[in-house]
């Protein structure tokens, strides 16, 4: 396991992308702290993903807009774990998905008169023919905050597929 007994905080955990990356880091050991307004969803993925393992898995809600629950969010989590690991060393590194299979897109796509030639259209939009999972870019996510990754820094990491490969 990658990630074992390492603190983690996942901001706009509670679905699409967040949830991935939540679900990654759970399943490679880590101790996963969602973090999202959204309190039922985010509770009840919690205790999907602790139930799963072999990770643990905590909700507390928190506004990142708002820098004074940032530090609540940041204090609790040293409450309950002792600590943060996935701060240290940081590297400064974007992950710019583009194309993710997610419930934001789907809503989206039901706002238009079309929806599923609407989804139809973003799959094409890749080389590979498909949208990327959550999950997907959840493992990029591990990857960049894990101690394999000990020399990249500074960089954007688009994971889309090939989408804009013909621009």
């Amino acid at each position: 396991m990658r990630f074992a007994q390492k603190v983690v905080i996942i901001t706009g955990g509670s679905k699409g992308i967040g949830a991935g990356c939540a679900r990654i880091f759970c399943q490679e050991g880590g101790l996963v702290v969602i973090c999202a307004r959204r309190e039922q969803e985010g509770t009840a993925l919690a205790a999907e993903l602790t139930r799963q393992g072999p990770g643990q898995c905590i909700f507390i809600g928190a506004d990142v807009s708002q820098p004074e629950e940032i530090l609540e969010l940041i204090e609790e989590t040293v409450r309950r774990f002792g600590r943060l690991d996935c701060l240290n060393g940081v590297r400064i590194n974007a992950v710019c998905p583009a194309g993710v299979d997610t419930p934001l897109l789907h809503e989206w796509a039901a706002t238009l008169d079309n929806p599923e030639e609407a989804i139809d259209m973003v799959h094409r939009l890749h080389k590979l023919g498909r949208m990327a999972t959550s999950e997907e870019i959840g493992r990029v996510c591990l990857f960049l905050a894990s101690e394999e990754n000990s020399f990249i820094t500074g960089q954007d990491i688009h994971v889309e597929g090939g989408a804009t490969l013909d621009y």
